[in-house]
């Protein structure tokens, strides 16, 4: 189990490194729930696009884990200091109104119309050099701080929350429901 364990953890850490160092806009769009990693990744996008029913949630303290992704540093960069420790210490739902209004999510329409606004920013987007896009993400990149880091920090705590019983427990719980 700890070798399937660490295979996860290096496949989640090789998830956001590599999402991280793309070169290319990354756009993202969320027209239902984000739960966890479907919400953390936002906090790797250059763009996200949420119909007005999207619901987000980050439940790592229900689980009995921690923040991964990177979320303990960009979460507060990117909604500030107590949003986000709101967010992550009460692991509650909250609404694309509310990720819109602290800049988790670029645009809100209504669900209609989520692909009509990301081919907007797509059109919009191919207009664009290609070398001044990626010469603007990577100053960008590096004004966000050393973000492998601290994916690899959150992961290994979050590897050490997941062997303690109480942990355990939690999660089978919610998929038992």
């Amino acid at each position: 189990v700890d070798g399937d364990a660490d295979q996860v953890m290096q496949c989640v850490e090789g998830i956001f490194t590599t999402v991280d160092q793309l070169k290319k806009v990354l756009i993202c769009v969320v027209e239902g729930v984000a739960v966890g990693i479907g919400t953390t990744l936002l906090l790797h996008c250059d763009i996200a696009v949420a119909s007005s029913r999207a619901k987000f949630r980050l439940p790592f303290v229900n689980l009995g884990v921690c923040p991964e992704g990177g979320a303990s540093t960009l979460l507060p960069q990117a909604i500030g200091q107590k949003a986000a420790r709101e967010i992550l210490l009460t692991g509650r739902f909250f609404s694309a109104e509310e990720a819109f209004s602290w800049g988790l999510i670029s645009a809100i329409t209504e669900p209609e119309k989520v692909s009509e606004r990301v081919e907007e920013y797509i059109s919009s987007i191919l207009q664009q050099p290609q070398s001044s896009l990626a010469a603007t993400k990577e100053l960008m990149r590096q004004s966000k701080g050393d973000v492998g880091s601290a994916v690899s920090r959150e992961l290994q705590m979050f590897a050490k929350l997941l062997q303690s019983e109480q942990t355990r427990n939690r999660i089978t719980a919610l998929l038992k429901r």
